[in-house]
């Protein structure tokens, strides 16, 4: 089964939206890890402006 023509637009258009969810989802997670890295005592791990990445999402 073959999509149609006018349904290929919306799906690339779906997938690049996907691919950026994607993307932001794993910032999150590494903030929430670095977040844990950092209750836990590691001193070493840092983020530099951690309010301007999470105002930049």
């Amino acid at each position: 089964m073959s999509v149609s023509l006018t349904l290929q637009p919306i799906i690339f258009i779906l997938t690049i939206l996907l691919d950026e969810v994607e993307k932001y989802h794993q910032v999150v997670q590494a903030i929430d890890i670095h977040d844990q890295l950092t209750n836990s005592g590691n001193s070493q791990s840092s983020i530099s402006d951690r309010e301007q990445v999470i105002s930049a999402l």
